[in-house]
């Protein structure tokens, strides 16, 4: 008897305990670590397509936001404003592949309560916002359009610097060049006003923008004077001088054409609409954030130091 306690009876007490050790620590982790895993896994994927959503959306009101505080008077300035305009068409590239995708949030078996919950008000706020979203994008088409339409015409002016042509000149020695500049110049300048006003803009700004370039062939025209006539050269560089800051004006009233757009209702209608996507994205993070913590276990711990 006492050899049947120490052998099978013992062994067959260790075999007991071992099994339904194992069959314990396997009920806690499919009924207890299993769905925590599930939820935070979830909450995870979550937030990453919130943070590329809001991240993109960011990024494009962003480069909006530079291309509009532009100045047209720097030499760098042709260069910045075709950057900018190719990362605009980048994102908006983006954006349009990032939100036709399916992004559903699975919502496993295992998720229920509050995380469950919040899910599925993921899922429906993304889709919300992919219809605003389709929305920005239809009016960011209309503006890039407009744009393109103004910088093939009104837009060539930014591809000339009087400072840069005219100290390639000295004098008296330059003069016949100088006279032969004026007239090849001068006639560029009014194709770009007669193309500008191909457009048929009937706003201020082009007012403006016209009115500057008129005051800017007559300076022009008077510097050929001076150059015909054998002025003194003090005058023919003050002449070049005025031409220069005439120019730098033009440039300014030919961007404020552009500027006029982004004025519009339209656009600023869009810009508003796209502040509050992201701001419901920001805070679908906060909230996805502080799920994290709790599911973790350290919803309390943080507590206090939660923003």
């Amino acid at each position: 008897m006492k050899k049947e306690f120490n052998g099978v009876n013992v062994r067959t007490w260790v075999f007991i305990f071992v099994s339904l050790s194992i069959f314990l620590l396997f009920t806690y982790y499919l009924f207890y670590l299993l769905p925590k895993k599930v939820q935070f896994d979830s909450l995870i994927r979550a937030d990453g397509v919130l943070q590329l959503r809001r991240s993109l959306l960011t990024e494009n009101i962003s480069l909006m936001t530079q291309y509009s505080g532009l100045d047209p008077t720097l030499p760098t300035f042709p260069g910045d404003r075709e950057n900018i305009k190719t990362g605009i068409a980048n994102s908006v590239g983006k954006i349009s592949d990032e939100f036709s995708s399916d992004t559903d949030i699975r919502q496993y078996f295992f998720l229920s309560g509050e995380v469950k919950d919040h899910l599925v008000r993921i899922n429906e706020s993304n889709s919300k916002y992919s219809e605003k979203v389709s929305e920005i994008l239809k009016t960011q088409k209309n503006l890039g359009e407009e744009l393109e339409r103004i910088d093939k015409s009104a837009g060539k002016i930014y591809g000339y610097d009087p400072e840069t042509e005219f100290s390639l000149y000295t004098f008296p020695e330059s003069r016949e060049d100088v006279f032969e500049a004026v007239s090849v110049i001068g006639a560029g300048i009014k194709k770009v006003g007669e193309q500008t006003m191909m457009l048929g803009m009937e706003n201020a700004e082009y007012k403006e923008f016209d009115t500057q370039l008129q005051v800017v062939l007559e300076s022009l025209e008077r510097l050929g004077n001076l150059v015909e006539g054998d002025a003194e050269i003090n005058e023919i560089e003050r002449q070049i001088k005025e031409f220069a800051d005439g120019y730098r004006d033009l440039k300014m009233d030919t961007f404020a054409l552009e500027l006029r757009i982004f004025k519009s209702d339209e656009v600023l209608s869009m810009f508003a609409g796209e502040r509050d996507v992201i701001a419901g994205y920001a805070g679908l993070i906060s909230e996805t954030s502080k799920l994290r913590l709790d599911v973790a276990g350290k919803g309390e711990r943080y507590k206090d130091i939660r923003i």
